[in-house]
């Protein structure tokens, strides 16, 4: 009786005991699951810290370059002020050599007509050089 008994406990119990199986089974699967969740973690975790270490050495290198641009530019900038000046310069006396030339044009007009004598061309050719030197330098 007593062996009866204990079977049909058993054959009670053995659907909850299959069922609390189960579960061991499933949570025994769900700890390893994260454990495998938890290494990833880890490795994400460093990767993440390494990205963190790059990007400030980037800042400070990207810093670094701003500041040596900004220096360069302040040692460039007045050399190429002088640059433009002197380009300036060039443009300015390249318009005064055209003066000159028109002057001494002028000049060789007039010796020519007073060797030649003939004053009313002069008069016209004179007025007509005025304007020509007043077209190249219009300060003159």
């Amino acid at each position: 009786m007593q062996a009866f008994i204990h079977q049909h406990l058993l054959s009670m119990l053995s659907p909850f005991s299959q069922h609390l199986k189960d579960l061991k089974d499933d949570l025994e699967a769900l700890r390893k699951e994260m454990q495998g969740k938890a290494e990833q973690l880890k490795h994400t975790n460093t990767v993440v810290k390494q990205h963190g270490h790059e990007l400030m050495t980037l800042t400070l290198d990207i810093n670094q370059a701003h500041t040596e641009v900004g220096n360069l530019r302040r040692e460039l900038v007045p050399e190429i002020e002088k640059k433009i000046n002197a380009s300036n310069v060039e443009l300015e006396f390249a318009k005064v050599w055209k003066v000159l030339k028109a002057l001494d044009l002028f000049q060789n007009v007039r010796v020519t007509f007073k060797l030649q004598g003939n004053q009313g061309n002069q008069h016209h050719l004179l007025n007509n050089s005025a304007l020509l030197i007043h077209f190249h330098c219009p300060w003159f």
